[in-house]
């Protein structure tokens, strides 16, 4: 602990004079794989803003863990608050800010810009802007929203914008692998991967299993979401499937499998292939005690106030695939994860903790590498 403790000193003092953002606030969720072996690592992560937590309230009722956490979290923070209520891909988060007197919740970005409380808020300068309290409101809302960041602060000095610091790494996974890149700390929690053309030749398999010896291999879109165009694939497999989806084909077009047809208009001209790592199986009492490859979705927030990094993990559960580790199916049905009602199930207390131990880490780590930009 007392390295740990150390390590976190100094790179949070580098920040005093390498962050491009004086202070923020960003919700992240990561989906990861977990073992005792490998530990933890990171499958995909992204803005909170995007992403859904039905798994959390259907096995903690009510609003779940997490909604109520980042509720608490942004209210230490006492300002104006304006958030776009169709940015928000979780309703009940949306439903959260609509009910709180310290958000005004909005159909459209552009009413922000015309609401004369955020132009009164926005005109203040911060006295201290290193200091989250200099401020006199806060925006959350996606990305597509600031074509320029700086524009935004020398327009509007009094306001934050929530996030900001992961805004250039939201569309492409191949910016936010490189990010994992920077150091080894950053670089252990994230799969061995490289970034590939979207041209099928006789010979791209063996390249990449000659770069990425694994057994197993995940690939990749480097811009969509909601697991649109990953596919989880064996080695003796690969060479077939790359051939099916980077050969456009009507059979692709018409391919019922998100995971395959998104690849008939995939617009990068090149994807990503990581090594597949699985996480510990585990047994699942509501599923008739079968054995399943899950995947955990972890949700935590970063702060970067008065030049130090905070990190508040919120809540982490699994997520399910659609078949057991026992059942006939393709790779995908046994070890992606299902995100539909009931394909969750809660992680075990240790497993939780040993998750959240190792983001603090890491993730503090990499929040540093976006705030130096």
């Amino acid at each position: 602990m007392r390295k740990l403790y150390i390590a976190l000193l100094l790179f949070a003092a580098s920040l005093d004079a390498a962050s491009k953002y004086p202070v923020d606030v960003s919700y992240f969720i990561a989906d990861l794989k977990y073992s005792k072996e490998h530990g933890v690592k990171i499958c995909e992560l992204q803005h909170g803003i995007l992403s859904i937590f039905r798994g959390d309230m259907y096995l903690h009722g009510d609003q779940g863990l997490v909604i109520p956490q980042v509720e608490q979290i942004f209210a230490e923070f006492p300002m104006r608050k304006w958030a776009v209520n169709s940015h928000l891909a979780f309703r009940p988060l949306a439903t959260l800010f609509k009910n709180s007197p310290l958000w005004t919740l909005l159909p459209t970005p552009w009413q922000i810009f015309e609401d004369p409380a955020f132009m009164q808020a926005a005109a203040t300068p911060p006295q201290h802007p290193d200091s989250i309290d200099s401020y006199q409101g806060m925006v959350f809302a996606r990305a597509d929203v600031f074509e320029s960041y700086s524009d935004f602060c020398k327009k509007y000095p009094g306001i934050i914008v929530a996030g900001a610091p992961s805004f250039p790494y939201w569309i492409d996974k191949y910016k936010m692998s490189l990010l994992f890149t920077r150091d080894p700390v950053v670089a252990k929690v994230k799969p061995e991967w490289g970034l590939y053309p979207s041209q099928y030749s006789e010979t791209l398999a063996q390249t990449i299993m000659s770069d990425i010896p694994a057994d197993r291999f995940v690939i990749k879109p480097r811009g969509a979401f909601e697991g649109n165009g990953v596919i989880i694939v064996a080695k003796e497999e690969l060479d077939s499937t790359l051939q099916y989806i980077l050969q456009k084909s009507d059979a692709l077009k018409n391919d019922k499998d998100k995971s395959y047809n998104h690849w008939y208009s995939d617009r990068f001209d090149s994807f990503l292939v990581e090594k597949y790592y699985g996480s510990d199986e585990i047994s699942v009492d509501t599923f008739e005690g079968k054995t399943y490859q899950p995947t955990m979705r972890a949700s935590f927030m970063l702060i970067y106030n008065n030049n130090q990094v905070e990190f508040r993990f919120l809540a982490g559960y699994w997520l399910i695939p659609f078949k057991s580790v026992d059942e006939e199916g393709s790779l995908n049905e046994c070890t992606k994860a299902y995100c539909k009602v009931p394909y969750f199930t809660k992680a075990t207390d240790e497993v939780v903790e040993d998750v959240k131990n190792q983001l603090e880490v890491s993730m503090s780590r990499l929040y540093q590498h976006m705030l130096e930009g």
